[in-house]
Parts: structure tokens; sequence; C-alpha cells
């Protein structure tokens, strides 16, 4: 009995990023892709186990990622052919499918989930400055002024989250130090009882 051919074939030698992008504008790609299309969700994990180099880019230069995920991959397959964190974001995976698929959460941050996403999944507020998130993001998440200077944001920063002048007064920053800051008259009178102009 004849063995079955499978529904696509590759070089098992190595196949360099070159040929790899040359396959780009090739005039075979069509054909590459209807072989594709035959493959089955067992072809395609045989393809990524075996790991042979240039496998998975031409995979995910050929199948993009939505196409897989109607064929039923989750996020950890689509993780192993390569596709970055804001891919799967766009598909509608939320960062804990993200974080137990092996992305990290600097993979979460740059695909934009928000400072409440990995909150939720158990980072503080030093690790969630650490990845970048502003004062803002953090007095969203019920962190009062105190804790964000202890973390090294500045005034400047506390002011533009929008802690209100009481909050920075409370941190030891003069009526002068608040008018300089941008808050009103009005806003340090309120907070110190005191009827002169300060003079900017």
């Amino acid at each position: 009995m004849p063995v079955k051919k499978p529904a696509f074939e590759y070089k098992t030698k190595t196949i360099k990023g070159k040929e790899v992008k040359q396959l780009r504008g090739s005039s075979g790609i069509p054909e590459l892709k209807r072989k594709l299309s035959k493959l089955t969700r067992e072809d395609i994990i045989r393809i990524i186990k075996e790991r042979k180099p240039g496998a998975r880019e031409l995979l995910s230069m050929l199948i993009n990622h939505r196409q897989l995920k109607a064929r039923g991959y989750d996020a950890r397959s689509l993780r192993a052919l390569g596709y970055d964190a804001l891919s799967l974001r766009e598909l509608g995976y939320d960062a804990r499918s993200l974080l137990a698929a092996g992305y990290d959460a600097r993979s979460l941050r740059e695909a934009g989930y928000d400072a409440r996403s990995l909150h939720i999944l158990g980072y503080d507020a030093r690790s969630l400055r650490k990845l970048g998130y502003d004062a803002r993001s953090l007095r969203e998440l019920g962190y009062n002024a105190r804790s964000l200077r202890e973390l090294g944001y500045d005034a400047r920063s506390l002011r533009n989250a929008g802690y209100d002048a009481r909050s920075l007064h409370e941190l030891g920053y003069d009526a002068r130090s608040l008018i300089e800051l941008g808050y009103s008259q009005a806003e340090v009178n309120a907070v110190f009882g005191k009827k002169e102009k300060i003079k900017k």
C-alpha cells in the first residue's frame, strides 16, 4: 500500500531567514497557501514540535492568527507559532489567558493591557511602576499620593494624575510649591485657609 504523503512538505534542512523573506514575493505563495489550507491541526502541531528552523516563520507568514483561532488554536499554540501578545489581544484574549500561555508582564504592557488588567492578576503598585504605568493609572486603582511618592513618582506626576492640593500638602508641599505645580489660588486657599495671593 502506497504511503500517503503529508499535505504540506518542507525542507528537512535549515530554511534561512532570507529564504523566508524571498518567499513573501514568490509566485509560489498561492500554491503554498492552498497546501497549508489542507493541513490538519495535528499536522501543524507536528511541524511546531519538530522545531525545524524556519518552519514556524513560514507557517505564521502564510496562515494568520485569525484563521488559526477559528480552527481551534488556543493562546499557547499561537504563541508557539511566534505571534506576539498584541496579535492575541486583537483576537479578544484577556491578560489572564496570555499570562497562562507564557507571555510575560512586559509583553502584556506593550500589547496595551491597562494597569487594572495586570493588577487583577496580582501585580502590585511597585511592579506596575517598573512596567512603566503612569501615576494616573495607579491612582485609578485606589493608591494614594503617599504610596505613589514612595514609589518614586514626583510631585508633577502626582499633580497630573489628578491628586488634589490637599493630598500634596499632606506630603509636605507648601503653598508656593502648589501654585508652581499649577493649582489655582482658590485650591491653595482651601487648603491653607489663607486669603493672601501668592505670586507665581
